[in-house]
């Protein structure tokens, strides 16, 4: 018999997230009307509007909010990975209520294929992630042994236009370390990294590397707008207040075009 207790968030849109009461960030979503964190999602939201993608990824879904609340293109194959036996279950549950065909699995994604540990964080379920080694407070957390994969497993050999989101407590450089040969496809290919966590010397790296946009905000999403960050001025780009400094856009050659200059909404929202 199911015994899991759960409570729901409808959204302004109509859209209905589970999720577990015991959870304060649970709690923060439904306050928040299922949008805890508006800027990520208007940042996802023109990521998936600005290229016919044929594969989107959501690396640490939570409760499904960036798969429920954006249009997702029509199409598109739609992979999603949550390692929190408890949080990916009501996330199943809300992407079926909601009419999402999303193949959901309990792995994480990482540098390197094989397994690892992971900690489940009692208090938030947003910081779980793969294990650190030092934890100062040991009543918080629960430990599991999960699968690790990587998006060029996930991508495969030959990848068709994708659109990654990334949000895995500071492990994002390794989820970007297992894409190498994905990232050197020709095809347009964005990730949106959560760099909150992260050294600002990984993100120089990156921005060596790749395109590196940031979102600099409008007074409505109309109005927002990406720019491109050289690596020698992200230390005092990201504390500015000039830009939003939770997320990044990382950009292949091909979309960094559509991302600057493309609509905010794309085409018709799929289910």
């Amino acid at each position: 018999m199911d015994t899991l207790t759960s409570d729901r968030v409808v959204t302004a849109d109509g859209r209905t997230l589970l999720v577990d009461p015991a959870d304060p960030r649970a709690a923060d979503l439904v306050a928040s009307g299922g949008d805890l964190n508006p800027l990520s999602l208007r940042m996802w939201r023109r990521a998936l509007a600005a290229v016919d993608w044929d594969v989107v990824v959501d690396v640490g879904v939570n409760y499904g909010e960036m798969l429920v609340r954006p249009a997702l293109p029509a199409g598109a194959r739609l992979v999603g990975f949550e390692p929190n036996p408890v949080v990916r279950e009501l996330a199943r549950r809300t992407l079926a209520l909601n009419g999402l065909d999303v193949d959901l699995r309990p792995q994480a994604v990482g540098g390197r294929s094989g397994s690892a540990r992971f900690a489940v964080d009692r208090t938030w379920s947003g910081t779980s992630s793969l294990d650190t080694g030092t934890y100062d407070e040991p009543g918080r957390w629960s430990f599991l042994d999960v699968e690790v994969t990587t998006l060029d497993e996930i991508l495969g050999e030959q990848p068709g236009p994708f659109c990654v989101k990334v949000d895995v407590e500071g492990f994002e450089h390794e989820v970007v370390a297992g894409a190498r040969r994905s990232l050197a496809a020709p095809v347009p290919w964005v990730l949106m990294l959560e760099v909150k966590h992260l050294p600002v010397v990984v993100l120089e790296g990156l921005a060596a590397e790749h395109a590196v946009l940031l979102l600099a905000p409008g007074a409505t999403p109309a109005g927002d707008r990406f720019v491109r960050a050289h690596p020698d001025h992200l230390e005092d780009l990201l504390p500015s207040g000039k830009v939003y400094g939770q997320d990044c856009l990382l950009a292949g050659p091909l979309a960094v075009g559509p991302l600057l200059s493309g609509p905010l909404l794309g085409g018709p929202r799929r289910g």
